[in-house]
């Protein structure tokens, strides 16, 4: 719900996948601009057909899962506890994701698709 709520107010250009077969979020991903998401099989999928992807990633090593083409990117934080590759925040906080800026994202985002 919130996912939908962004995109909402997100204005013209921006779109979030309504439920879909693998065929059909390969046709999606070859068709779109840049996937933003988490590194999952829609990552994957969207790097094979050749479409620039971004990537927040929090506690796991970021060169542990970017891909070697240039058009695909993590964002992370320089933080003191990163990378912990722990499912649990030793802080309680998270900070790794909720201290990671939207506006830093977009300036990958913004920088991939000049």
């Amino acid at each position: 719900d919130e996912a939908r709520r962004i995109v909402e107010n997100a204005g013209t250009g921006h779109f979030m996948a309504p439920p879909t077969n693998l065929d059909e979020l390969g046709a999606l991903a070859s068709r779109a601009a840049l996937l933003l998401g988490n590194d999952s099989a829609p990552r994957h999928i969207a790097a094979a057909l050749g479409t620039p992807t971004v990537v927040p990633t929090g506690a796991t090593r970021p060169e542990n899962w970017t891909l070697p083409e240039p058009i695909h990117k993590t964002v992370h934080l320089d933080i003191e506890c990163r990378p912990c590759s722990s499912n649990t925040c030793s802080r309680k906080d998270v900070a790794c994701m909720d201290m990671l800026e939207p506006v830093k994202v977009f300036d990958v985002i913004e920088d991939l698709l000049k």
